[in-house]
């Protein structure tokens, strides 16, 4: 699902919704956004934020209250449209790309059928330019830059970057680069930047760019002009450094135009102890990983679990990234077919080893259960013989050989000897003997 917020030169706007799962229709809905109301909003949002980040609210009272803001935004917005991403089936991910008028408003507070869009994590910020560059290149340092700028923020900004700069030492083999406070001008930067893959800036930042206090200028613009496609992930863990305004271009927006590929960064002020605690955990889940965006989503989630302050922190850290492409899934059942097919082709060939087993005996064996049966049979055959002789009456006696002779449909050869056998082994008389015979043997 792509959401593109789009400014009017009235102050106004509008936003549009792809659904990339239907066919194209040639009715395309758009909602008119009341730009005086949504500024407004804005407003009281930075006010409610600020308290929330001094709030010693519990979770279930801070959601309570987010969900009533994520309402007001969605009637301010939207209206009475039908929402597809509150279908209850809605399993999508959502792509939203704003006009830098927009890209301050807090659209991660919007909500789907079961979440708010900053607690998914499939959900996606962009921004929409003008220019971009979508060149690769090849780079593989680590640019670790500390600007501390306020007095205030000099100690944990030191802290920040010697604790990033021993995880890199002992956990990776990537070189690093750091520029400390007094190391910070514009020209080291420009000398450095275009051989990091990774740029991590600790320190200060306001919403129109990084303050370097040696030269007295702030770094921003020259930056989106500037060809940077060796950037593989850009981390500017300071305040308001993903903050766009109409006037106002921010870091997030330079470095993403440049070719930056992942640019992580903060809509709002941000606590010094949770920035901390963020940048290290960061590059910690990155090294562990090696995906930016697993990385991200690992930290937001921790962040989401803390309290009120850190839950709020949440909101406001965001990272514009491509597309974390799914593996295909074909491959998988590609696979399961194959090991099924395998499995029934080896349980075929089992049943035909068994048959031939069954089937192939060998020889010798045959050979000796045949010699054995013959034995017995012919063993059975002299003892009945010598009984037959015996017998004095010689119609009787002929009678006997010719049933044991000639075929007969209804009895097999086996059967007409136990007959016989039982006939002749009776205590009684010829006689009877004979006429018990006629009887079993169906001659009478």
């Amino acid at each position: 699902m792509k959401i593109r917020i789009i400014a009017k030169p009235n102050q106004n706007g509008e936003v549009l919704w792809e659904d990339q799962s239907k066919v194209f229709t040639p009715v395309e809905i758009i909602c008119q956004i009341d730009g005086k109301a949504l500024r407004l909003f804005q407003k009281d949002w930075n006010q409610f934020i600020s308290r929330l980040l001094t709030s010693s609210a519990d979770l279930i009272e801070v959601k309570e209250k987010l969900l009533k803001k994520s309402i007001s935004l969605e009637q301010i917005v939207f209206g009475n449209k039908t929402l597809p991403w509150k279908n209850p089936n809605f399993k999508e991910e959502i792509f939203l790309q704003t006009d830098p008028e927009f890209t301050a408003y807090p659209w991660e507070i919007l909500t789907t059928n079961s979440d708010f869009f900053f607690e998914r994590r499939n959900f996606y910020r962009g921004i929409r330019s003008n220019s971009h560059i979508t060149e690769k290149g090849e780079a593989k340092n680590f640019l670790l830059i500390e600007n501390p700028v306020l007095e205030n923020l000099t100690d944990s900004v030191k802290k920040e970057g010697k604790k990033i700069s021993d995880l890199l030492e002992d956990h990776s083999s990537i070189p690093c680069k750091r520029l400390k406070q007094d190391q910070f001008r514009l020209a080291r930067f420009w000398d450095e930047i275009s051989s990091a893959a990774y740029l991590h800036y600790a320190g200060h930042s306001e919403k129109g760019g990084i303050p370097i206090p040696l030269e007295n200028i702030l770094l921003c613009e020259e930056i989106g002009r500037a060809k940077l496609p060796n950037l593989k992930i850009v981390f500017l863990n300071s305040c308001h450094s993903a903050f766009e305004g109409e006037n106002t271009s921010g870091l997030a927006t330079q470095f993403l135009k440049s070719g930056a590929q992942f640019v992580l960064g903060f809509l709002t002020p941000i606590e010094t102890e949770i920035a901390d605690k963020i940048g290290t955990e960061f590059w910690q889940s990155y090294l562990k990983y090696k995906n930016p965006r697993k990385a991200f989503y690992n930290v937001k989630n921790k962040l989401q679990l803390g309290n009120a302050s850190e839950y709020a922190s949440s909101i406001a850290f965001v990272c514009f990234s491509p597309e974390e492409k799914q593996k295909s899934r074909n491959w998988v059942l590609t696979l399961i077919f194959c090991i099924l097919l395998l499995g029934l082709l080896f349980l075929f060939h089992w049943q035909k080893e068994n048959e031939k087993k069954d089937i192939n005996i060998d020889p010798s064996v045959l050979n000796r259960a045949n010699e054995k049966t013959k034995t017995k049979l012919s063993e059975r055959q002299n003892s009945l013989t010598n009984r037959i002789s015996k017998i004095q009456d010689a119609n009787f006696k002929k009678e006997i050989y010719e049933f044991l002779k000639e075929e007969n449909p209804l009895l097999t050869k086996n059967e007409k000897y136990k007959i016989v056998e039982d006939v002749l082994s009776t205590d009684e008389t010829e006689t009877l003997k004979f006429y018990h015979f006629k009887q079993l043997s169906g001659i009478q």
